[in-house]
């Protein structure tokens, strides 16, 4: 279908029910979730600024580097989807990393202080590869300065035009 959309066709509908019932299919690389079709669905007329990111997390005292600390973590940043197999195993090194979606539209958090128990700790955070992002569009792609949306005035001011609208006129 295209822009990371795919039809899934059931043999049956117990099958669809029991897919539907999971609506994140963790999966190898990353993620996949589920929604009903809608009719006349077309994926490039979808706009979404949610994207799936590693983000290394440093300075995690080795007591605490359990799952459901890092799948708290994960919460303040997005949705946390899964632990890398050396942070999983409880391999502590210089970083844990956590696959997380998040929505780019908010800012990106970089530090954060965690409370736990009698102490405090402070953590950083480092994304890898994030997709480019478009504030104006709302979607991933293309970033601000390459948006074709965005128009540049004679006089060197910016002016952002809004997109076109489909239909009779």
């Amino acid at each position: 279908m295209g822009k990371g959309f795919f039809t899934l066709k059931f043999g049956t509908q117990q099958d669809k029910d029991i897919a539907k019932a999971k609506t994140v299919w963790d999966l190898s690389s990353g993620s996949l979730r589920l929604r009903e079709w809608t009719r006349n669905f077309d994926p490039h007329k979808e706009i979404s600024s949610l994207s799936q990111v590693w983000v290394r997390i440093y300075n995690m005292p080795a007591e605490y580097w359990h799952p459901e600390v890092f799948a708290a973590i994960g919460r303040t940043l997005g949705f946390p989807i899964k632990l890398d197999g050396t942070s999983a195993n409880w391999e502590v090194g210089s970083f844990a990393r956590l696959l997380v979606e998040i929505d780019l539209s908010l800012p990106l958090i970089d530090s954060m202080t965690i409370d736990c128990d009698i102490t405090s700790f402070y953590v950083e955070f480092v994304y890898e590869q994030l997709p480019r992002y478009c504030s104006l569009c709302n979607i991933t792609g293309h970033v601000l300065d390459k948006c074709k949306r965005l128009k540049i005035n004679a006089d060197g001011n910016d002016s952002k035009q809004a997109p076109a609208k489909e239909g009779n006129n």
